[in-house]
Formats: C-alpha cells, structure tokens, sequence
C-alpha cells in the first residue's frame, strides 16, 4: 500500500508496477488509445511519470472525466460508436 504524506494517502510506484502488472494482455485500447503491452513495457522513468500523475489527481480531487468512462464493446465497431456519442 502507498505511504501517508503529511496524513495524505499517496499511491506508491510498487503499486502502479502491480496494477500495470496485473492488466490482461491482448484487449482492445481505452479512451486515451494506449495499449495494456505499452504500459507494461514502459521503465522506472515512466513508472515515476505515471505515479506522479496519478498522485497528482488523487491529491487534487477532481478526477478527469475520460477517466470516469468505461466502454465494453462486442466488437471494434461497437466500441468506436460507443466512443463517438
């Protein structure tokens, strides 16, 4: 689990390495388009990129809405119509 900062929660890297880890291989891109085997391939550099980011909307309380959206698709198709409305 994160470390408490100035009685603060804060998501540590292991836990952006086990999420990361932990994510099925082989399904289609989100929103933001970024392939699950593209996170999983991203180093300690980009492990601290994304743990900052990710810190940075947790501390400020307002998360993006892109990140509220969940598509589940049947098909490619179905998944870009759902994207579009």
């Amino acid at each position: 689990m994160g470390d408490l900062i100035n009685e603060v929660y804060a998501i540590s890297e292991n836990e952006i390495r086990e999420v990361i880890g932990e994510l099925p291989k082989g399904k289609a891109c989100g929103e933001d388009n970024i392939p699950i085997e593209l996170l999983q391939c991203i180093e300690e550099e980009g492990i601290e990129t994304v743990n900052r980011l990710i810190n940075m909307i947790y501390k400020s309380g307002y998360i993006p809405e892109d990140f509220r959206k969940k598509y589940i698709c049947t098909s490619a198709e179905s998944c870009e119509s759902a994207r579009l409305q």
